[in-house]
């Protein structure tokens, strides 16, 4: 159902944009893409292994601890991840399309990329509690509400007179709402309290780190050759 979603709103935005608007929706897709991957540090999928094998033993406190660390390491470096992504905005730009015109939609991305980082820390709780169901409802609500807002901001733009100023915009609301998806079922989590200072956290998020960096590596490599052709495509077309 997702594939299906993901297709209408492309379907749409092709014929509002046209060949360069789809252009720069796929440019700015891979640097979000690429930039939630480093800012995320694979601790999503570090945390599903994590949470699912706390929740094998039963332990209620051990669940509680590890779900908290994963929440908070998340938080912590989404925040510097958009905040990078922010700081570099004009040299990512320069790189990505050869100058620095869209160097404020990139750093509009940073704030997508906070929102998906976030979004897949609270994914990755529930997918670890194998609640597989609300897993699901998760990922369509968040495709349906995603593209509902991206057309309506793209939407407004074009009659503003420029589609391609609402892509950044329409990006961040997709992550918004993805994030808002994932939050009303993670919120369904019942857990344990488990006060955690900021020490205990650094080192009970060092494991995680340890086995999502060898995670985030593997994803790194198909997203960097994603942007890296996308980057080329656009080099030689000169669209």
């Amino acid at each position: 159902m997702n594939i299906g979603i993901g297709i209408v709103r492309t379907k749409v935005l092709a014929l509002w944009l046209g060949p360069s608007g789809i252009g720069l929706l796929g440019l700015l897709m891979s640097i979000y893409e690429l930039a939630r991957s480093v800012a995320v540090m694979g601790l999503n999928s570090s945390g599903v292994r994590e949470i699912a094998d706390a929740v094998g033993t039963g332990d209620t406190q051990r669940i509680a601890r590890t779900v908290t660390t994963l929440r908070r390491a998340v938080t912590y470096f989404a925040a510097l991840g958009a905040l990078l992504l922010v700081v570099l905005c004009v040299p990512v730009a320069r790189l990505s399309f050869g100058d620095s015109q869209h160097a404020g939609g990139v750093a509009l991305l940073g704030l997508a990329v906070f929102f998906g980082a976030v979004s897949a820390g609270q994914i990755a709780l529930v997918q670890g509690m194998r609640r597989i169901a609300d897993l699901a409802r998760a990922n369509v609500m968040g495709a349906l509400l995603g593209t509902v807002s991206c057309v309506a901001v793209v939407y407004y733009f074009v009659r503003a007179g420029d589609g391609n100023r609402g892509v950044a915009p329409a990006l961040v609301c997709v992550s918004a709402m993805t994030l808002l998806a994932s939050w009303w079922y993670s919120r369904k989590v019942t857990l344990a309290v488990a006060p955690m200072k900021l020490k205990e956290v650094a080192s009970a998020a060092s494991g995680l780190l340890r086995l999502g960096i060898v995670f985030m590596a593997t994803g790194l490599m198909s997203l960097g050759a994603a942007w890296l052709i996308r980057i080329i495509v656009l080099r030689k077309t000169g669209g």
